[in-house]
Order: C-alpha cells, then sequence, then structure tokens
C-alpha cells in the first residue's frame, strides 16, 4: 500500500515515465534441500509402514505435478491436499485419500491420524493438521516438513502460525526437494525386495480405500440428486456435464465454504484449482476469480467460481470490471440467502452458551426481500441467468451460461441451494 502526497499525486508529468526493463530483475533460483536431511528423510520413508504426504502450494508446474506423483507411487504413500491450496495431486488418483474442506475430509482426517510418518511439503499450518492425531495412543508420528515459513518470520509476524513438531525441518522449494527424496529413496527400493512388497501391498490397500471412499459419496450424492431445495453436490454435477469434455481444462478460481464434492468433480490437471482464500478475505472471491480468468484470456481454459451470495455481496463491482474488460467468467453463485458462515457460527456460540440458537438468522438472513443477483450482474455489465430453484432447470441454465461464456462475456448464474 503506497501513499502518496496529493501535490505529487497531481503533478502534470513533462514526459512519460521511464520503466525500468523488468528482465533485469529475474526471480531468484529456488533455494535447495541439504543433501544430509533429505537422506534422512528418505530413510524414514522407505523404512516407514503407513507414510502419508500432507501437501500444500506445491508451485503448480508440470514438472513439479509429475515429480510427486512419481514419488508417491514409487514409495505408496498415501496423499492428502488441501484446499486451501492450489492443486498439487490428482484427486482421482487412487493413492490420494482425501482433502480438507470437501466431502473426503474425514478421509483425509483419518489417514493423517494412522500416520507413522508424514512428509508435509509446502502445507500450510502442519500443526494444525497434526491435531487430528490428538488423543492417538502409540508413538507419535516422526514429520518431515519442507516449507519456506523460516524465510517468512519477522521480528514483527510469525507468518506459520503455530511452529510444528518435526524431526526434519527442510528449507526448500516443493519440487527440488520432491526430486531430491525420491533420487535418495529409489537405490533403496531398488535393493530390498521386502520393501518393494510392501509397497505394492500397501498401493493396493490404499487405492482399495480411496475405491470404497469415492463409491460412499457417489451414492451419497446420487441419493439427494432430486431435493429440494436444490444440493451443491447436483449444481457441481450438472456443470460438469454441461462443460463435457471441456470440465478437463476448466480452472476453478474460487469455491464456497461448502464442503466439494471431490468424487463428483476432481481436481486432475495443474492449475485446476487454484486455492482458497482462506480466513479474514471475505469479498476477496469475486476479484480474484476477475483476475485468474484476465490471466487464463485466450487460453481455452474456462475461468469458474463458485461462491456464495453473501461472498459477492461483498464485492459486486467485479462483475463491472470483468465486463468493462471483456474477461470472460463464469460465476455460480451458491445462493442460500443467508451469510450463512456467520449464520453457523452464531449457532454454535449459543449451544455452546446455553442460548437459544433459533436466533442464529438474525442479521444474517437475506431474504425479505430476496436479492435478484442476476439481475444486479446484469445491472454491472455482465450476462444475469436465475435465479434457478429447480434441479432440473439446473442443466439448461448452465448451457446458456456457457455459450455467453464462449461469446467472451463475464457470466453469472444464480442458484438458490439448501442444506
Amino acid at each position: 500500500y503506497v501513499c502518496l502526497d496529493a501535490g505529487l499525486q497531481e503533478q502534470r508529468l513533462a514526459e512519460p515515465i521511464a520503466l525500468p526493463d523488468v528482465g533485469a530483475y529475474p526471480l531468484p533460483t529456488p533455494p535447495a534441500p541439504d543433501p544430509d536431511a533429505v537422506a534422512h528423510a528418505a530413510a524414514l520413508l522407505v523404512a516407514a509402514e503407513r507414510p502419508v504426504l500432507l501437501l500444500g502450494h506445491t508451485g503448480g508446474t508440470e514438472s513439479g505435478w509429475a515429480a510427486t506423483i512419481a514419488l508417491a507411487e514409487m514409495l505408496g504413500l498415501a496423499v492428502v491436499t488441501d484446499r486451501s491450496s492450489q492443486a498439487a495431486f490428482p484427486t482421482d488418483h487412487p493413492l490420494h485419500q482425501g482433502m480438507w474442506r470437501t466431502q473426503t475430509g474425514d478421509a483425509a482426517a483419518l489417514t493423517i491420524r494412522e500416520a507413522d510418518v508424514i512428509l508435509a511439503v509446502q502445507r500450510t499450518d502442519v500443526a494444525g493438521a497434526l491435531h487430528q492425531r490428538s488423543g492417538r495412543s502409540g508413538p507419535p508420528a516422526r514429520v518431515i516438513n519442507v516449507t519456506l515459513e523460516p524465510y517468512a518470520v519477522r521480528s514483527w509476524s510469525a507468518d506459520h502460525q503455530e511452529l510444528p513438531a518435526a524431526e526434519l525441518t527442510i528449507a526448500s522449494s516443493a519440487e527440488p526437494a520432491i526430486r531430491a527424496i525420491a533420487a535418495a529413496a529409489a537405490d533403496a527400493v531398488r535393493a530390498d525386495a521386502g520393501v518393494r512388497r510392501r509397497i505394492e501391498e500397501r498401493t493396493r490397500s490404499l487405492a482399495d480405500l480411496s475405491r470404497a471412499g469415492r463409491a460412499r459419496l457417489d451414492a451419497a450424492n446420487g441419493a439427494e440428486a432430486g431435493a429440494h431445495p436444490i444440493r451443491f453436490s447436483r449444481v457441481v454435477a450438472e456443470l460438469r456435464a454441461a462443460l463435457g469434455p471441456r470440465y478437463h481444462d476448466a480452472i476453478v478460481a474460487q469455491a464456497p465454504h461448502t464442503p466439494w464434492p471431490t468424487a463428483t468433480w476432481d481436481f486432475s490437471t495443474p492449475k485446476s484449482y487454484l486455492g482458497h482464500d482462506g480466513g479474514a478475505a471475505v469479498g476477496s472471491g469475486p476479484g480474484i476469480a476477475v483476475g485468474a480468468a484476465l490471466a487464463a484470456r485466450g487460453s481455452g481454459r474456462p475461468v469458474i467460481a463458485v461462491i456464495g451470495d453473501g461472498e459477492l455481496l461483498a464485492a459486486p463491482t467485479a462483475l463491472w470490471t470483468a465486463a468493462h474488460h471483456g474477461i470472460p467468467v463464469l460465476f455460480v453463485i451458491e445462493n442460500n440467502q443467508s451469510y450463512h458462515n456467520d449464520e453457523v457460527h452464531q449457532d454454535r456460540v449459543a449451544r455452546a452458551r446455553g442460548r437459544n440458537a433459533e436466533n442464529r438468522w438474525i442479521g444474517q438472513r437475506m431474504d425479505r426481500p430476496a436479492i435478484d443477483y442476476a439481475a444486479l450482474a446484469r445491472d454491472l455489465g455482465a450476462f444475469g441467468i436465475g435465479p434457478v430453484d429447480d434441479p432440473d432447470g439446473l442443466r439448461a441454465a448452465f448451457d446458456e451460461a456457457l455459450r455467453a461464456l464462449d461469446d467472451g462475456r463475464p457470466v453469472l448464474v444464480d442458484v438458490r441451494v439448501g442444506g
């Protein structure tokens, strides 16, 4: 944030400002992991019975994506990802066990709880994830934490949240560390038939768990597909169906607080999901989505933001920005006619304090009068559709929205949801 004196702001320029050549300021090379620490980490993972790969912001490159998959497959690692971070591993891979803040969140917690060795790579709040092991009997998990957070600590800030207890902390970027650990572990795996057999058995067991979990979620989502009001899983399923083969190229720029139906919509390529804005960022979703769509403009990849009605109301002018600059982006509004995150919080606090939880809606509901988000979108220059309150009307609404998106327009579809 730069504050300029009013006189300087209003001073007339005698000539254009000469901007420096950005090529003279290249990015620094990523820090390399310590070889001794890498060897120690590889030995722990090779010897582990229930190793877990806990992924966060790993960079999003094609090469890093491939290296991460190769490491997990070589060692038979159970993989847990985080919705707060961009896509780091294919969620439809047999080794992927769960993703935080999605319908597979319980499986992710169970995986961490049962681990004996955990390799965390650029994971935000490792200590918070390890709290899933609270109350567990037996020895603690041996933790390897690959992180750059020590570089973020200043005399006036501590961005790492709670400091995690880790046997090894490796200060390195994600991809160099992953490649180095894989190289260090490869010889040990090749040399020991017993290790290879254990990895093969673990890989089969993890694949079975993954398939069973996805089948349960598919069945649960299918059972509520025709529910009124519309369920969020049906919204996601219909949008995927409308996209057809383009689903694989879609970029989900934002997702709501509602648990994402991972088995319905997988993140199977780099940048298929860009991460969540996290706490204390109310209203950031619309702007983040427009920025992502600007970056992707001309790539042929549709950019989609699924956000709540309250989130849109905090910064609706992002729609005008997209319309003004011709930025195609699809907003799907999960409209429960409430600032529902606060409503749930008020419910929890009321119950904890022995108060009447029936009043949780006060100051949070937005239904008298109901807001016409499609009309708001049109007023701001975007293409507005809705409200859609019948699940059988979703497909037609999304087909219309995608036609407008292909014409290069920002589009909003207002969907009334519940549950």
